[in-house]
């Protein structure tokens, strides 16, 4: 909480400058995770699945074409997740199961106006809320066979912080409303090595796309 409120107070200082402009947004995404396996015989494979966001942002301009732009962005993620591990010399092991990951987002993006319309790109920093895990998972040896669903919290067993990149692009339109389409890539693992889901000890990164509906405030400048 204390991230979140230092984080919120540094957007709200910050739209007070001069030539800052606040806004909100809110929209669609649709998240997933890349998937690097250490190994043949272990490995993850993720479906993406659509989400949603809510941001509050300010743009502050720097010259008469260039601005900058932060916003702090809750974003919820989820993830259809298979594991399976071929290494058992006498079994083999399944997991699949809906993640759900729930962010604080404060991307710092570098904004080119080229009238009505703008292009970005710029670093985004992450800190992980929560994350759910729903589904089953199996486990078949000579021995015997069993199957387990589960429906748990699993904040604990990924990274609570991630660093990436964003790139975008959007169009302001009449009355203050404006449109706009961003891609992200993190460059942190949310898994720990120390900790492997089901057996995959590969690294998972998030991976997005998001879609937003913003509505500017008049400027007091």
């Amino acid at each position: 909480m204390t991230r979140i409120a230092t984080a919120l107070t540094f957007l709200l200082l910050a739209a007070g400058s001069a030539r800052a402009q606040l806004s909100v947004q809110s929209g669609a995404n649709f998240a997933t995770l890349s998937t690097q396996q250490n190994d043949g015989y272990r490995r993850a494979t993720a479906d993406g699945q659509p989400g949603y966001h809510l941001g509050l942002g300010f743009e502050r301009r720097l010259t008469k074409r260039l601005a900058l732009y932060s916003e702090l962005q809750f974003s919820r993620q989820q993830v259809q997740l298979a594991v399976e591990d071929n290494s058992i010399s006498d079994g083999y092991y399944d997991s699949r199961y809906r993640l759900g990951l729930s962010y604080l987002h404060l991307p710092v993006l570098l904004r080119a106006n080229f009238g009505p319309t703008y292009v970005e790109a710029g670093p985004q920093a992450s800190f992980l809320l929560a994350a759910h895990e729903r589904g089953t998972e199996s486990l078949s040896t000579l021995g015997g066979a069993y199957q387990v669903s589960f429906d748990r919290p699993a904040t604990d067993r990924y990274r609570r912080f991630d660093a990436g990149l964003c790139v975008g692009a959007g169009v302001r339109l009449p009355a203050g409303f404006g449109l706009g389409l961003r891609a992200s890539a993190g460059l942190v693992s949310l898994t720990h090595f120390s900790q492997p889901i089901g057996s995959f000890r590969g690294e998972l990164k998030n991976r997005a796309v998001l879609v937003s509906l913003s509505y500017r405030f008049r400027s007091g400048s």
